[in-house]
C-alpha cells in the first residue's frame, strides 16, 4: 500500500470487510478466512485509516480485531493490537 493510494486501499479493504461480514452472517458466524487473513484485513484497514488521519475509524477496526483475537485465543495478535490502540491514544482526535 503506497501513501498515494491510501483512499483506494481503504475502499478495497472496506469492501473486503463488508463481504466478510455479510458472509459471516449468512454462514452462522463461521469465518471461511483463516486467522492470518482476518488479521491482515483488520490490520491493513486500520493502518490505511491511520495514514488518512481517520483516527476513530482506525480505533474501531482495532477494537474489532482485539475482540476477534480474544475470542480466538490469539495472544500474539491481541498484544500487537493493544500496542496499536495505545499508539492511537497518543494520536490527535478528529
Amino acid at each position: 500500500m503506497q501513501v498515494a493510494a491510501v483512499r483506494d486501499a481503504i475502499t478495497f479493504y472496506e469492501q473486503a470487510w463488508h463481504l466478510m461480514d455479510e458472509h459471516l452472517h449468512d454462514q452462522n458466524m463461521v469465518p471461511r478466512l483463516s486467522g492470518p487473513k482476518i488479521e491482515h484485513l483488520y490490520t491493513h484497514l486500520g493502518q490505511a485509516y491511520e495514514l488518512n488521519a481517520e483516527w476513530e475509524k482506525a480505533r474501531a477496526v482495532y477494537k474489532l480485531l482485539l475482540t476477534y483475537s480474544r475470542d480466538s485465543s490469539q495472544s500474539a495478535v491481541e498484544s500487537t493490537t493493544l500496542k496499536r490502540l495505545a499508539t492511537l491514544t497518543s494520536s490527535p482526535s478528529t
